[in-house]
């Protein structure tokens, strides 16, 4: 990853605020992601180096986030109702059939009736949304366009500082 940087369309479509690169700030979290990532993989290919799961710790700047079309959520409870509508869309993207690609719930921004990506989304993590249920004291940063990947990246690369680290995770 830090060879080739973060790619916000490697992931999966149907995810709390859709397709892209996710972070989180729970590092338990960020460990159990990496480490489901890891499992999903076939099991010839779990020994290869560039597949060992890691955390990636990032801090970007606000000048450089503030420049980012964002939507942030702060509440995940059950009378969310904004929150949850916005998971509800993006989780209900179209599985692909074998020879079709996803039908993916873009974010919709502007009022234009246009799919538009927000560049990040930030908010609570959903731990059961069919039942509205957030993971408590856990939120979750979503990069969705290549001006975001270009923030995470850019840090990646030096471009603007070095402000990372990488750790393993055991499996």
């Amino acid at each position: 990853m830090l060879a080739s940087g973060v790619n916000v369309r490697a992931g999966r479509p149907n995810t709390d605020f859709g397709l892209g690169f996710y972070t989180t700030t729970l590092r338990r979290q960020a460990e159990d992601w990496a480490y489901l990532k890891h499992k999903a993989q076939p099991p010839m290919k779990r020994g290869q180096l560039a597949l060992h799961p890691v955390v990636l710790w990032v801090r970007i700047s606000r000048d450089v986030l503030a420049r980012l079309q964002t939507l942030a959520f702060v509440r995940g409870d059950y009378g969310a109702d904004e929150y949850w509508s916005f998971v509800q869309h993006c989780r209900a993207s179209v599985p692909a059939a074998p020879s079709l690609p996803a039908v993916v719930r873009h974010h919709e921004r502007g009022g234009t009736g246009t799919p538009s990506w927000y560049d990040m989304v930030s908010g609570p993590v959903a731990a059961f949304w069919q039942q509205r249920n957030a993971m408590s004291e856990a939120d979750q940063f979503s990069f969705h366009t290549d001006a975001a990947q270009s923030a995470i990246n850019d840090v990646l690369a030096g471009r603007r500082g070095t402000d990372y680290d990488v750790t393993n995770v055991p499996f």
